[in-house]
């Protein structure tokens, strides 16, 4: 399992070297390997949100 997976938000996720890795950790993965991560920060994130449009209504 993997705790504040940056990943999900990232807009680099689909080219990162560094994702496919941390995917064997992932709950979705085919084998639980019992392992639970907890992202702190990575130098590559860069965030999909940023440029987002808020609509109000």
């Amino acid at each position: 399992m993997i705790n504040n997976d940056l990943c999900a938000s990232c807009n680099k996720v689909t080219v990162c070297r560094i994702n496919d890795v941390l995917y064997k950790f992932h709950e979705d993965a085919k084998k639980d390997l019992g392992v639970e991560i907890t992202m702190e920060n990575c130098e590559n994130f860069e965030d999909a949100t940023r440029n987002a449009i808020v609509e109000e209504y």
